[in-house]
């Protein structure tokens, strides 16, 4: 009987790279037969895996099809508690920066617009929802925090998960990445993750203090106490 994991996390968060640590450090499968990892539009999350076969909301045979010779198995590791989420997090400022680095918001650099009050409550929505199920499963639900890798080291964030897990360790040591795959930016390299971007202050340079005023208003303020975040 296998170990299955799935991750989550918004876009930007560090899903790909804790993907990549996750996958070849441990041995654990990983499944994206729950949906993408980013799992849009929120309401489709499935955290039981009773929709295992529509993990988009809509028919998928070609997913459906290389989920069949694993659905009895990953039932099973639901059934018996066998089966764990990863979920990964970021500050806001920094991940407000990081999408519109990659253009996923129409912003001046010192200016707010109309769409960013979208993206804030995209933040509060998706990331309640994972704090809503870490409550009812603690046991089984571990989240990362983007900045940890930074602040504490990816050895650490790696023995914290295997820890909560009890997972197998595929190495003598771990293994990192300093490149996986991502899309081009303004701020990091095409396929190189951003960590040491939280050194000097970097994104709140980039945000400006009107972009900065905006977030600490809108954003919900229980989950940042819940991921001990500072409100600037």
């Amino acid at each position: 009987m296998r170990d299955w994991i799935k991750i989550y996390g918004l876009p930007r968060t560090g899903t790909n790279y804790v993907q990549s640590l996750i996958s070849t450090n441990f041995i654990i499968q990983t499944t994206h037969f729950f949906g993408w990892k980013h799992a849009a539009p929120f309401y489709k999350i499935d955290w039981t895996g009773s929709d295992w076969a529509k993990p988009f909301g809509m028919e998928r045979p070609d997913i459906v099809a290389k989920a069949l010779p694993i659905k009895d198995e990953v039932e099973k590791a639901l059934e018996i508690g066998r089966f764990y989420f990863i979920i990964t997090v970021k500050n806001p400022y920094a991940w407000y920066v990081s999408n519109k680095s990659f253009g996923h918001l129409k912003l001046k650099r010192d200016g707010i617009t109309v769409l960013d009050e979208k993206f804030m409550e995209w933040y509060n929505e998706r990331n309640n929802q994972y704090y809503d199920y870490y409550q009812t499963k603690p046991f089984n639900t571990h989240f990362i925090k983007y900045e940890d890798f930074y602040h504490n080291g990816y050895i650490n964030v790696l023995n914290e998960v295997q820890k909560k897990f009890n997972l197998e360790i595929r190495h003598k040591e771990y293994s990192n990445f300093t490149k996986v795959i991502g899309n081009p930016s303004d701020l990091s390299p095409r396929g190189e993750h951003d960590i040491k971007k939280y050194e000097d202050g970097f994104y709140l340079d980039l945000l400006g203090q009107e972009a900065i005023k905006f977030i600490s208003k809108y954003v919900d303020k229980k989950l940042m106490n819940f991921f001990n975040y500072e409100i600037l």
